[in-house]
C-alpha cells in the first residue's frame, strides 16, 4: 500500500514535469566475505564494452549447494559524503527466490536465472544498474551499495560484496508513466515465484 502511494506521487510529479532520470555507472566491485560451503571461485569484474557504452558487472561463480527462499540477501545503499561512507535510508530486502521475480532487478529475464539455483557454475554477464525508474532527486551522486547473502534462518554469512557506483545527472530521460507504475510489486503479484 505505502509502495503505491510513492508511485502515485510520481505520477503526480511527472505529471508536473519535475521527475527527469539519470545515468549510475558501476565503478569497481570489492568481495569481502566468501563461505566456501555455499559458493566459491567467486569473481566479479566491471567492463566498459566500448567507449561510450555503459560499465557492465561481470559475476562469475559455482554454486555448491541449491539456493532458495532459505537464502536471503540484503542489499543497503550507502552515500559518499565528506570523505567517508555513511548509511542512507535505502534498504532492501529479498529471499533469493523473491529478488528474482522483483521488477527491480531483471536477473530472470535478462539472464534466465531461475529458482531455486542449483549446484553449478553461472556466468551472469552484462549486469547494468536500469535507472529509468529513479528520479533524478535521488539524494545521492555517488556511493556504493553492500550485498550481503546469507541463510534466512541463521543469519549465517555467505557472500559480502560491495558495488561502487556514481551517477551522472542529465544525460537520462524523461521518465515514462509505465516505468513508475512498475515499480508496484505486491507478494500476491503474478510475478512471484509459487512455493517450493
Amino acid at each position: 500500500m505505502l509502495k503505491a502511494m510513492i508511485v502515485k506521487l510520481c505520477v503526480i510529479a511527472l505529471l508536473l514535469g519535475v521527475i527527469y532520470t539519470f545515468d549510475v555507472a558501476i565503478e569497481r566491485v570489492q568481495i569481502t566475505h566468501v563461505d566456501d560451503i555455499y559458493i566459491s571461485n567467486v569473481s566479479a569484474i566491471v567492463r566498459r564494452y566500448s567507449r561510450k557504452s555503459k560499465p557492465a558487472l561481470n559475476i562469475y561463480a559455482s554454486v555448491l549447494r541449491t539456493w532458495d527462499n532459505r537464502i536471503s540477501a540484503d542489499i543497503s545503499v550507502e552515500e559518499f559524503l565528506h570523505n567517508e561512507y555513511r548509511p542512507t535510508f535505502v534498504v532492501l530486502k529479498f529471499k533469493v527466490c523473491d529478488l528474482f521475480a522483483s521488477p527491480f532487478f531483471t536477473f530472470r529475464k535478462e539472464h534466465g536465472l531461475e529458482c531455486p539455483l542449483q549446484p553449478k557454475f553461472y556466468e551472469v554477464t552484462n549486469i547494468t544498474i536500469n535507472s529509468n525508474t529513479l528520479p533524478s532527486v535521488f539524494p545521492m551522486d555517488q556511493g556504493r551499495a553492500l550485498a550481503s547473502i546469507y541463510v534466512t534462518a541463521t543469519k549465517h554469512p555467505i557472500l559480502k560484496v560491495y558495488i561502487y557506483e556514481r551517477a551522472q545527472r542529465g544525460k537520462g530521460r524523461h521518465a515514462k508513466i509505465e516505468d513508475l507504475e512498475s515499480l508496484v510489486w505486491t507478494p500476491n503479484s503474478p510475478a512471484e515465484p509459487e512455493e517450493i
